[in-house]
């Protein structure tokens, strides 16, 4: 899989760079990524190397190279994936708290796995240099931000509380956005640069799918559209789920969630269990 690459790029090294800090041959590190060479293959020496340059550790290294799970890009199309889409071809990215999955699909394959070290939690960070205490920042992200600066109003402040009263600040709705904008650009880049990667870029009849729970963000639709030049979707789960619970998964930030139930249950491993809600409580009779 290629989160190693999505790690490499975020500590702004090169192959060769990485292949010299950690005492292996570019060739080597190369196939790590493409998943023609193990990581848990990986001497120790070295793996314990990769850990401490790439600031990251063992569960985010090998979750990408252990077999029999399947990566959360795939559980989530299982999800919002219509059949059309994964055969005429469709790029699933589900932007996450702190990465976001791209999984490319064509003619019903999976052809292209990566994961970028990146997500809301950036955004966010980014909102944070405003002096927004940490407590209200995805509340105002959610409530009042645009992921495209000019679509945002010019002149409409919103009061951002402080500590006490006095520390409550007013902040430009169009400053908001142009903080948000400037992230999820590098986000949308670095999926582009991904579905490049994977060769199938000229082939997506159907574009981008957008889902997980940033994909609420006001706008990231169209900032996908005008970076990528492709079509782009916004989706929640609805592909097996039954009608009547469709109204309660309608939030794409539980994409993976239905996923996940839906390749369990394809492979026996799913069971639901509705517990009866606790009888309300009897005030005690009085005893004869």
């Amino acid at each position: 899989m290629n989160r190693l690459r999505g790690f490499r790029l975020r500590a702004g090294m090169t192959q060769a760079e990485l292949a010299r800090a950690i005492g292996t041959t570019q060739s080597h590190v190369s196939e790590y990524e493409s998943g023609a060479r193990r990581i848990e293959t990986m001497p120790a020496g070295e793996f314990v190397r990769l850990k401490a340059v790439l600031d990251v550790t063992d569960a985010l290294l090998l979750d990408a190279d252990l077999s029999g799970i399947d990566p959360d890009a795939i559980a989530t199309a299982e999800a919002v994936l219509l059949p059309d889409e994964k055969e005429e071809g469709v790029a699933v990215v589900d932007i996450g708290g702190g990465v976001t999955d791209v999984a490319v699909y064509y003619r019903n394959v999976v052809r292209y796995i990566a994961t970028i070290p990146m997500g809301a939690m950036a955004i966010n960070r980014d909102i944070r240099t405003m002096s927004v205490p940490e407590k209200h920042v995805e509340s105002l992200k959610q409530k009042y931000g645009s992921a495209v600066a000019d679509l945002a109003p010019e002149d409409k402040l919103i009061r951002v509380n402080g500590r006490t009263a006095r520390e409550a600040k007013d902040i430009l709705l169009r400053n908001l956005a142009t903080v948000i904008e400037a992230r999820a650009t590098d986000i949308a880049e670095f999926v582009l640069q991904e579905i490049r990667d994977s060769g199938y870029a000229g082939k997506l009849a159907y574009g981008i799918v957008l889902t997980g729970g940033s994909a609420k963000l006001k706008d990231v639709d169209e900032l996908f559209r005008r970076v990528t030049g492709m079509d782009v979707r916004i989706a929640s789960a609805e592909t097996g789920v039954a009608e009547e619970s469709k109204e309660k998964v309608a939030d794409p930030a539980y994409a993976t969630a239905v996923g996940i139930l839906l390749k369990g249950a394809e492979q026996g491993a799913c069971a639901v269990i509705e517990r009866p809600a606790s009888p309300a409580s009897r005030p005690a009779e009085p005893r004869p």
